[in-house]
């Protein structure tokens, strides 16, 4: 029981710090599209929203750890 209250404050934890870099991330795509224009900061916010969308299933536990 206390291993999986552990394992789950473990997830809680990385949402919270994946949810603050998702925050920054998003913030940035301002500053990217003063620097490269719309369709740079269109394509970076692409590939900012393909790999949160992964990150987001690891932190939440969806993937299998590895051993």
């Amino acid at each position: 029981m206390a291993t999986a209250l552990a394992g789950r404050a473990h997830v809680e934890v990385k949402k919270l710090i994946l949810g603050l870099i998702i925050l920054a991330g998003l913030i940035s795509t301002v500053g990217d599209y003063k620097n490269f224009g719309l369709f740079g900061a269109a394509g970076l916010l692409i590939i900012f929203l393909l790999t949160t969308v992964f990150l987001w299933q690891w932190a939440s536990g969806k993937f299998p750890m590895e051993v």
